[in-house]
């Protein structure tokens, strides 16, 4: 099994590389960064001035080179489904692809009082979307 993470859209390589490390430790699997992929056509709404997290995880499904590939994208972009305000990030454990987005982590927003926390709990979010992966959980959205 591998995982594979990739920035949708420009990320920091700090961040990449931190949140590699930390799957690394809870994982048996190896962990790799891939290259940055633009932000999917036809995601960004723009009545609500966010991306649909569904659509970026269809064009993800499209990345998958193997089916032993688990693709983890990472994005700086706030994200929605269309029942919910915002979403952290998605997963479709079926296919094995899973987004997060980084932006509502940040200072800006009143859930955390540190920019540290990004790096923290960009790790965290990915871990416990992937632990799906082992427990068969079909389909899962982080709020």
């Amino acid at each position: 099994m591998q995982i594979k993470v990739l920035p949708i859209g420009s990320i920091d390589r700090d961040i990449l590389e931190g949140l590699s490390e930390g799957l690394k430790k809870i994982f048996p699997w190896s962990v790799g960064i891939g290259e940055a992929v633009p932000l999917p056509e036809g995601s960004y709404n723009t009545r609500r001035g966010q991306y649909e997290s569904s659509k970026i995880l269809e064009r993800l499904k499209v990345l998958k080179t193997r089916e032993s590939e688990l693709i983890l994208g990472v994005t700086d972009v706030d994200l929605y489904v269309p029942k919910l305000n915002f979403v952290f990030g998605e997963a479709d454990t079926l296919s094995g692809v899973v987004i997060i987005s980084l932006t509502r982590l940040r200072q800006e927003y009143p859930f955390f009082d540190s920019t540290d926390n990004v790096r923290c709990c960009s790790s965290s979010i990915p871990l416990r979307q992937m632990q799906g992966f082992d427990c068969g959980i079909n389909h899962d959205i982080i709020y």
